[in-house]
């Protein structure tokens, strides 16, 4: 036994004494390569690290959903930036790429995956860094398609390729790329996007080859070379032809031979690049064994060519909690405006299992667009997801956007109907409209007909398509993001009050043809027609009420004719946020909350963060426009996690990546303090897994005290906070109360609160970026 313990206190100083080693050469060697590793992640902010959330849900049998961050380090040369992903054995890397994430992505070069010997995985992605600085671009154009009814709506997605900045003569460049997977259509072209300064730049060739064949699949080499001239922040592109050569999903290399002449930017370094917003991976997809044992951890490091750490972290993954979602608040995904329909089924139905697991009960996609008088087919009307997202037991809420169509189809049969902008001019197409003139909708009642009224078969032929789209794809309800304006042009601006910059912003697509000045007319009770310019000068806070009414008669059609196809259809009008909400909302939308009030089911509006004095004034403006409080139309937040146009070039700015840390808070609060009835995600493109926890926490408080949001009221005077930084709010259902403390803060608090009824007190401990329920 004594040469037992003997041995074993031998092999404990070899194993120390080789662990103080190994610390000794690996702090010399930090020491020596000059890194910013920062030891101890909690303390590193979410610039610093590949992921925002340092807990995630894995769901077993399911897909883990990962797009990091790429921070910057500095002491990394571009080339021999790794970042390195170390999973549990059980979770694997699916081969699937999606496409509605380009936005600040940055694709690999290199990507690699090995099986460690103690059996885990081991994921290496090589960014091209080059892409994240300003330059002159080249990038792959690929055209996205979605069947949309009559329509097939195309999206165009841009896969920045390579860079070019500075001056230089005639040099190849070379890189690997993969193609990407949603694309129908790929096409060369060389970008600049209004942020450079000026400068020359040719191209005498581009050239593709397959990496593993050597085989060239695309060579464009013109007589004369390609000969940009860049304007001070000016865009422009040059297409290049189009290949259909190039597998979706798969690399190849590119070659590229270039001259620049003072190309400059104020963003023409990598550093520069990746702090001035962030930039992701691709989105990763893992497979999950449901035989996968949790907890475990992911255990991330961003390395050199020469395997040197400079930073790393772990996140702990712990299995999915029950999904607990509200029965009557809603919690909806806004799946419309983005490109997540026009992905492969696959990508779809990932997105959409992982909504409904993480507790959303609703989804809001568009409405299928048709032609003016094409025959209504089965397959014609029916929506992408919906019926999936039925049989998963959510809603549906579909957007109406048939107006933005541009069909002309209508205008060539009934010339009567086309309208007339402020100046004179075709109002079609100047915000991408192409509404009929809306006073030949509405005079003589017209809109009463819509069951055979051959005197508007515009309304007749739409409403037949809301009504059977309704029954085909089973909606809950329909909405309008409305953006025809109700002024020939704006008095104020986005900032509430503000006024307009000079010159005049005019809106081109506001009717004010003979026909609707002589509604005008009889609307004020006029003897005299009066001139466009008379409605602008003298009359235009009359002109827009004219208008916003007109509108609401337009709208009154809709909502009847959802409630004819199914009487508990709800009707719902999204117009911007705050400050955005009040008389620039009327001028450029024509929506005037008091007037639609009681018009409405739903009041959408969107907002970045929570902003419970701006909702209060909304549910003001909409208690002025009805008898009672009861009639009043339920208020729907918008919360933005990242922007939603995934198909636009907006970046998403370190306030995004911020703002994510008090998710749950932040969903919180919409309903909490603004009385929103439940909530709505917007920016589905950069959603990963590490939304399941925040979305999970909020969704099951919100399950919890539903019935205090539904039947009861918020409570302004009751409990205030003694001791502490908190914002504190309290709810009453009969007798019953609570109180809701948040700690916005990355510190754990301690607070004290105190009910001023009954004098008691209570000291409660906030968790960081968290929220507390207290029962009085």
């Amino acid at each position: 036994m004594q040469n037992m313990e003997k041995l074993w206190d031998s092999v404990n100083r070899k194993v120390w004494t080789r662990i103080a080693g190994r610390l000794f050469f690996s702090v010399l060697l930090t020491s020596l390569i000059k890194p910013t590793c920062i030891f101890g992640q909690e303390i590193m902010s979410c610039h610093d690290r590949p992921f925002w959330n340092h807990v995630i849900e894995v769901e077993r049998g399911g897909m883990l959903i990962l797009r990091p961050l790429l921070p910057y380090i500095p002491h990394i040369a571009n080339e021999e930036y790794l970042l390195i992903l170390n999973l549990p054995d059980g979770i694997s890397l699916n081969n699937i790429q999606a496409g509605f994430d380009v936005k600040n992505r940055i694709d690999s070069i290199v990507e690699e995956i090995r099986k460690c010997p103690d059996g885990r995985i081991e994921v290496s992605y090589r960014p091209d860094l080059t892409v994240a600085r300003d330059g002159l671009e080249l990038s792959f154009l690929y055209s996205s398609t979605v069947n949309s009814g009559m329509l097939t709506v195309q999206y165009l997605g841009y896969a920045p390729a390579m860079n070019f900045v500075g001056t230089f003569e005639w040099k190849r460049f070379s890189k690997n790329f993969r193609v990407p997977t949603s694309g129908d259509v790929l096409s060369p072209s060389f970008f600049t996007w209004g942020r450079l300064h000026g400068g020359d730049f040719l191209c005498r060739r581009v050239l593709i080859e397959d990496i593993e064949t050597r085989d060239v699949v695309y060579d464009h080499h013109p007589d004369k070379p390609i000969h940009m001239v860049i304007e001070k922040q000016k865009q422009s592109h040059v297409q290049l032809p189009k290949t259909d050569s190039l597998v979706p999903g798969k690399m190849y290399k590119l070659i590229c031979d270039v001259k620049s002449d003072h190309i400059k930017s104020t963003v023409m370094t990598v550093e520069a690049g990746l702090k001035s917003h962030p930039w992701y991976t691709r989105t990763l997809y893992f497979d999950v064994k449901r035989s996968l044992k949790l907890p475990d951890k992911l255990y991330w490091r961003i390395e050199n060519g020469k395997g040197q750490c400079f930073r790393n972290g772990t996140v702990e993954l712990i299995a999915a909690k029950e999904r607990i979602a509200p029965r009557r608040l809603d919690t909806s995904a806004w799946i419309a405006e983005t490109l997540l329909p026009c992905e492969r089924d696959t990508i779809q139905a990932i997105y959409l299992n992982a909504l409904h697991s993480w507790g959303m009960n609703t989804i809001e996609p568009f409405l299928n667009e048709v032609l003016f008088g094409q025959d209504l087919s089965e397959e014609d009307l029916r929506i992408p997801m919906a019926a999936e997202a039925k049989e998963l037991g959510m809603k549906v809420r579909a957007y109406l956007r048939f107006m933005y169509m541009n069909d002309r189809t209508f205008f060539t049969i009934h010339p009567e109907a086309f309208p007339i902008g402020p100046r004179g001019t075709s109002a079609l197409g100047a915000r991408g409209s192409a509404l009929p003139c809306i006073t030949y909708l509405l005079e003589g009642d017209k809109e009463k007909q819509i069951d055979g009224g051959a005197g508007n078969p515009w309304l007749k032929f739409y409403c037949n398509v809301i009504m059977q789209s309704i029954r085909r794809n089973k909606l809950d309800g329909i909405f309008f993001d409305w953006e025809l304006g109700a002024a020939p042009f704006a008095t104020v601006g986005a900032q509430e009050g503000m006024p307009t910059a000079s010159p005049r912003q005019w809106f081109d697509d506001v009717c004010m043809c003979p026909r609707c000045l002589q509604a005008f007319a009889k609307y004020r009770r006029a003897n005299r027609t009066p001139s466009r310019e008379e409605c602008w000068n003298n009359h235009y806070k009359e002109w827009v009420d004219f208008r916003c009414e007109q509108f609401i008669r337009l709208w009154d059609v809709f909502r009847q004719i959802g409630r004819d196809a199914k009487r508990s259809t709800t009707f719902g009008m999204y117009s911007s946020a705050p400050p955005v909400l009040f008389e620039y909302s009327r001028q450029h939308d024509a929506v005037d909350w008091k007037l639609i009030a009681s018009h409405i089911d739903f009041a959408m509006g969107r907002w970045g963060i929570p902003d419970a004095e701006s909702l209060q004034k909304l549910k003001r403006k909409l208690l002025a426009g009805v008898e009672s409080e009861n009639l009043r139309p339920k208020i729907l937040a918008q919360l933005h996690v990242f922007y939603h146009y995934s198909n636009l070039g907006w970046p998403w700015g370190w306030e995004w990546q911020e703002r994510l840390l008090n998710l749950k808070n932040n969903i919180l609060r919409l309903v909490v303090q603004g009385e929103s009835f439940g909530w709505s995600l917007c920016g589905l493109p950069g959603v990963d897994s590490q939304f399941a926890g925040p979305l999970k926490s909020a969704h099951a408080i919100l399950a919890q005290f539903e019935e205090y949001f539904v039947a009861g009221r918020q409570e302004f005077d009751g409990v205030k906070i003694i001791k502490g930084r908190a914002p504190c709010v309290t709810w009453k259902k009969g007798a019953d109360r609570i109180s809701f403390i948040f700690n916005d803060t990355g510190e754990e608090q301690e607070v004290e609160i105190q009910d001023s009824i009954s004098g008691e007190t209570s000291r409660l401990r906030l968790p960081a970026h968290d929220t507390v329920v207290k029962r009085w």
